[in-house]
């Protein structure tokens, strides 16, 4: 095989590794895409509001061994910062912190009572699994 033929073959190579990128590329685009669209579809429409309870799921619940929680709290909502962020207070240590409606699930009636026996169960909990 002569020089130019090796330099051609590699040319048309190139060309052939480049257009199968570019397809790939376009294809994983459209799939990203279609999902997003399929996720905003599937949505709930579950709304949380003010003074709203409920579970924070923690946030890599892949890291957990089977007989960890994979929620934290009681946290109420303190602020609503738009239709899917939410300022929340952790019921016990008062720490507040920004996140997103999918790591959110209701936990009970938003007129529920904090007692002091909630508190303690919460503090148990969460000092058993945070060891």
């Amino acid at each position: 095989m002569s020089v130019e033929k090796l330099k051609e073959y590699m040319r048309n190579l190139r060309k052939s590794v480049d257009e199968i990128h570019n397809k790939v590329e376009i294809s994983v685009k459209s799939l990203r895409a279609t999902r997003r669209r399929n996720a905003r579809k599937n949505r709930s429409a579950v709304k949380f509001n003010k003074g709203d309870y409920f579970l924070l799921t923690v946030a890599e619940p892949e890291n957990l061994s089977k007989l960890q929680p994979k929620w934290n709290g009681p946290y109420q909502i303190t602020e609503v910062v738009s239709d899917w962020t939410f300022v929340v207070k952790h019921l016990v240590s008062k720490a507040e912190k920004t996140v997103h409606d999918s790591r959110l699930q209701f936990y009970f009636h938003k007129d529920l009572n904090v007692t002091i026996r909630l508190q303690e169960q919460v503090q148990h909990v969460e000092w058993n699994f945070n060891c």
